[in-house]
């Protein structure tokens, strides 16, 4: 009997590897905190719905350093992703209520720590394809230096829009940064299909409102284009795993025949 359970616990731990990252909550938890903190003190304090309580970097006893990185962390933990493994995998620039609030941490923790694709850009008309709503991108002024972090919150053809802390912005366009040009653009990869209208889990359940051509993208950096009816959006993670060879077929096969033969 234990040597069954040890084994459907080995299976079951084949599926979990699917980060799912929700980037409509992370683009509502943005629209409604854009201009507020969600402090303790904060008149709008829900963590229930909304989380926190969060610090307010930009004042001067919580060091005064700025609040932009903070802010798109939230959005980021709002939409699913956990940034506690850090810079290095054990926490290093995580503050104890989650966030990271550093800007340069923030980039290294997404490009070390999360399933996600970027792009470096010095050209403010050379925008990353794969960057939208629900994507950070990090600004500076030279090719080495990022001191300022954005959520994009909205798409218009090629145009993105952002939202920011320190200071407040809402949907404003990349070019109100122009004195600083060089930029870089992340995609967060996720189970959570692109361009689809109903809330997910993990795995995702069909979309009963999705659109026929389905574009998603998984955890593993796996894109494809579905031309399936509405209920058919789902994610399959056994597909995806399969041609990600994210388990071994034949390990699989082993227990099973354990399961079938020895028992």
């Amino acid at each position: 009997m234990k040597r069954i359970i040890i084994i459907i616990i080995l299976l079951s731990g084949t599926f979990v590897f699917a980060q799912t990252y929700n980037p409509e909550k992370a683009v509502e938890y943005a629209d409604f905190w854009w201009d507020k903190r969600n402090t303790q003190n904060s008149p709008y304090y829900d963590p229930p719905k909304w989380g926190g309580p969060y610090y307010d970097y930009d004042l001067p006893q919580n060091g005064g350093g700025g609040d932009c990185a903070n802010f798109v962390s939230q959005c980021l933990i709002y939409g699913g992703l956990n940034l506690s493994k850090g810079t290095n995998g054990n926490g290093n620039g995580v503050k104890p209520e989650g966030t990271i609030t550093g800007v340069q941490n923030l980039i290294t923790h997404l490009k070390e720590h999360q399933r996600t694709s970027y792009s470096e850009s010095s050209s403010l008309s050379d925008v990353y394809s794969d960057h939208d709503r629900g994507d950070p991108a990090f600004i500076g002024d030279s090719f080495n230096s990022r001191d300022h972090s954005l959520f994009c919150t909205f798409v218009n053809g090629s145009e993105r829009y952002y939202s920011a802390h320190s200071s407040n912005q809402w949907n404003v366009s990349r070019n109100l940064y122009s004195y600083r040009p060089y930029t870089t653009y992340f995609h967060i990869k996720s189970a959570y299909p692109d361009n689809c209208d109903c809330e997910c889990g993990d795995p995702c359940p069909p979309c009963e409102h999705a659109p026929k051509q389905k574009h998603i993208t998984t955890a593993g950096g796996y894109d494809r284009n579905l031309h399936l009816g509405a209920k058919e959006c789902g994610f399959r993670p056994m597909k995806w795993m399969e041609e990600k060879k994210f388990y071994s077929f034949e390990m699989v096969k082993f227990f099973l025949k354990v399961l079938l033969f020895e028992f």
